[in-house]
């Protein structure tokens, strides 16, 4: 459909700039509104005489201005910031200035718009990112739990590995060898337990939501490759949605940051790491289990459709061979980036 308007929106908590594009005559109308005034905006863009596109950044604001603009039945289009050609040598940037930039980029088609979740995934979603803040805060708090261990010379008696049931046993049973370390250790070692406690929760929620119909066959079908498991599988269905929206293998490769970026000069290779931390970050973690591992043999998912357990099987040989010649030939981290950039070629 041919829209003889394009509209930028410059979206920030307290204020929006509007901008409207007229592609006919290249007439420019501006207008402001409160942040949170989105029914004003939908009055506004409504009230032009042509059809009317609309756009703005992505960002932390979300879609919620998206999703009401579409059920108004304004198109609109959220932006990748990291795929906005802007100029470099503008060094004004206004509000006002950005918005028109985004309405001339629309006209022009020159948007590459992100993937927008439903209501209910992006629940899921934030479950996911939920489960990975938590497992950051737990990795944080234990050390500052054995960070007081080393200060004062503590050292556990038996022969079995930190956070274990008899470690826990022992290190909730320390006395510190004054009021104010007991404290501070007492304050560190409930935050660990609750930590734990948080994470454990997360965890059978995101089994739980593995098992609905909605995402148990992705889950399956992804977990049937190594180094999966149901939180991963969970995290890549969540933050990339539509599996299909990918052209090639190597589209989701680039969205995840996971392809190399040379500088000008070619002597410096390194992976983008642009776009979707998340799931870029899980397979990283997933990919390390091929350097560990001897055999790519794991049991498939019941009731799993014979052409992706074989799929996937193939996966796991070619993963596992790769992952060997490349620790011959590369350093461990760099060898495991293009583990998890083939990993999720295959995904």
């Amino acid at each position: 459909m041919h829209y003889p308007i394009s509209v930028g929106l410059d979206v920030h908590l307290s204020s929006i700039a509007a901008a409207a594009f007229v592609v006919e005559t290249g007439e420019v109308v501006q207008k402001s509104f409160a942040g949170d005034d989105t029914e004003g905006i939908v009055e506004w863009v409504s009230s032009f005489d042509a059809p009317v596109q609309t756009v703005y950044e992505s960002g932390f604001c979300g879609f919620t201005l998206k999703r009401r603009l579409d059920d108004a039945g304004i198109p609109c289009r959220i932006a990748a910031i990291s795929k906005l050609a802007k100029p470099t040598g503008d060094r004004v940037k206004t509000d006002r200035r950005d918005a028109v930039f985004l309405a001339r980029q629309l006209a022009c088609n020159n948007i590459t718009a992100v993937n927008v979740p439903t209501l209910e995934r992006e629940g899921m979603r934030d479950v996911s990112r939920a489960l990975g803040i938590v497992r950051a805060d737990l990795a944080a708090a234990k050390l500052r739990v054995m960070q007081s261990h080393h200060r004062y010379g503590l050292r556990y008696p038996g022969t079995q590995g930190a956070w274990t049931s008899n470690w826990l046993t022992w290190a909730k049973s320390l006395r510190m060898p004054s009021h104010g370390a007991q404290v501070a250790y007492d304050y560190h070692m409930a935050a660990t337990l609750r930590l734990i406690d948080g994470k454990k929760e997360l965890e059978r929620t995101v089994e739980l939501w593995c098992g609905d119909e909605t995402i148990r066959g992705q889950a399956d079908a992804l977990c049937a490759i190594k180094g999966i498991s149901k939180t991963v599988a969970f995290c890549l269905i969540t933050e990339i949605g539509d599996f299909s929206r990918f052209s090639s293998a190597a589209g989701l490769a680039s969205l995840l940051g996971l392809v190399p970026s040379e500088n000008s000069s070619g002597q410096s290779v390194r992976i983008t790491r642009t776009d979707n931390e998340h799931a870029r970050k899980a397979l990283i973690e997933a990919a390390w289990c091929y350097a560990r591992i001897k055999t790519p043999y794991k049991p498939v998912p019941e009731g799993l459709h014979p052409e992706i357990a074989a799929h996937a099987s193939k996966a796991n040989r070619r993963l596992l061979k790769r992952r060997q010649h490349l620790m011959a030939t590369k350093k461990p981290c760099v060898a495991n980036a293009a583990t998890a950039r083939e990993l999720a070629s295959w995904v």
